[in-house]
């Protein structure tokens, strides 16, 4: 999965205001995590999910 397509899904994460409770976990570990990994991009340090669980989120948020 490329890096951009993995940015705007953490936007979409971020934005998710709904009730499933996976992609609210995932919003969590976004936010507090620090076993994430980390990608520099231009000046800031963006936390990024494995990409198993943004296929995982994709299809989630497509059916939702």
């Amino acid at each position: 999965m490329e890096l951009e397509e993995k940015l705007e899904l953490n936007k979409i994460i971020r934005k998710y205001d709904g009730e499933n409770s996976f992609i609210l976990s995932l919003q969590k570990a976004l936010k507090t995590s620090k076993y994430l990994d980390k990608v520099l991009v231009g000046k800031k340090t963006l936390k990024v999910l494995s990409d198993k669980q943004y296929q995982a989120a994709k299809t989630t948020l497509i059916k939702d």
